[in-house]
């Protein structure tokens, strides 16, 4: 038997369609629940007028959805529980503590409409999927911390556990401590003979070019000294032949 489906129904269709159903079906369940007409002219043109308006409070009810979901995406929740050793809680976080604290924050959700992959029964991070409207599913961030520990104390603790000795070792190589005020100095003096020492190397000093030049100076001076030695001994070997002369 032909219908026309008069609201959403799960696993047959949605307002408008028009399936076919067992007759028992129909007479006994969704034509006394309005659920479902009967496929006339005139039940077919209701339908299509009715249809429009669902359609436009649809799309206006999609529009909200969408901002909702923005803004439960942009946000963490923060459920605080008993823990014992190795983080384990003692009991676990539900759909229905997180429909209470989604309530304090000013956003109300049928909790039916709140999905988790697994059961929250460790402190740590989590996801909560949230099926807003058809179309339309928003992630929600979850942190479990413990009671009495603030939220910054337990993202540190989680930080510190979650990175490896390797890392953590290869971060204080990227960022090693500033080196001690005398260390520094001594390598810059160093570094500044070293650059002297450089320069003498390659352009001469002028002290020695200076000495270079005396030196030359007094071996010349050297050198021109015998000729006047033998100059004075010549004169006195010139007078001593004229004492010695006849004449004298």
């Amino acid at each position: 038997m032909k219908v026309i489906l008069n609201s959403d129904l799960e696993g047959k269709g949605e307002l408008g369609d028009i399936g076919e159903v067992r007759p028992g079906y129909a007479r006994n369940y969704l034509l006394p629940k309005q659920l479902a007409l009967r496929v006339t002219k005139h039940n077919l043109e209701v339908m299509k007028a009715r249809r429009k308006k669902v359609e436009k409070k649809l799309e206006i009810e999609r529009l909200s959805a969408t901002e909702q979901k923005q803004k439960i995406e942009e946000l963490t929740l923060t459920i605080e529980k008993k823990a014992g050793e190795n983080d384990v809680l003692f009991g676990s976080v539900t759909t229905s503590d997180i429909e209470n604290k989604l309530e304090e924050l000013g956003i109300t959700l049928d909790r039916k409409k709140l999905h988790l992959d697994e059961q929250i029964k460790r402190l740590g991070h989590y996801t909560c999927k949230i099926k807003l409207m058809k179309g339309v599913d928003a992630d929600l961030k979850i942190q479990v911390i413990g009671e009495g520990k603030g939220e910054e104390d337990q993202i540190e603790t989680v930080e510190a556990q979650d990175l490896p000795e390797e890392q953590e070792t290869k971060e204080e190589e990227k960022t090693p401590e500033s080196e001690p005020e005398p260390l520094k100095s001594e390598k810059q003096t160093a570094k500044k003979t070293e650059k002297k020492d450089k320069i003498k190397k390659e352009s001469p000093d002028k002290d020695v070019q200076t000495k270079k030049a005396e030196a030359k100076v007094q071996e010349e001076v050297k050198k021109a000294a015998p000729a006047q030695e033998d100059e004075s001994v010549n004169e006195e070997e010139v007078a001593e032949v004229k004492d010695n002369s006849p004449e004298a």
